[in-house]
């Protein structure tokens, strides 16, 4: 059933511990679906490697759900973008501009 839709290699990064989990997600723009027992909680930060920058999400809500019927027990996470693409930075911007558009507070 969800063997067709593209996983993309995520890492998860844990905010209690620290400890790094590489895993294998479907991401869509609020959301991260995971198939398996990563061990996600609130707060946790999730990285996704593409071609122009890491993209760094916050979980809002692990969104874990149990097996059901055919479907088996997975996380669709709630998750926020806190980092932005690099091409949304124009030339003419100031170094403090750009400097402010990448610097994230983390509450670890």
């Amino acid at each position: 059933m969800f063997e067709d839709f593209p996983r993309e290699n995520l890492t998860l990064k844990k905010k209690s511990s620290g400890h790094i989990h590489h895993f294998l997600g479907i991401v869509s723009k609020s959301t991260i679906t995971t198939f398996g027992s990563v061990p996600i909680e609130d707060g946790d930060l999730i990285e996704r490697p593409t071609p122009a920058c890491v993209e760094i999400y916050t979980v809002m809500d692990r969104g874990y759900h149990p097996s059901f019927n055919e479907i088996p027990a997975h996380y669709q996470m709630r998750v926020q973008k806190i980092t932005a693409p690099s091409n949304q930075v124009n030339q003419g911007d100031s170094a403090s501009a750009r400097t402010s558009m990448w610097a994230t507070t983390l509450d670890m």
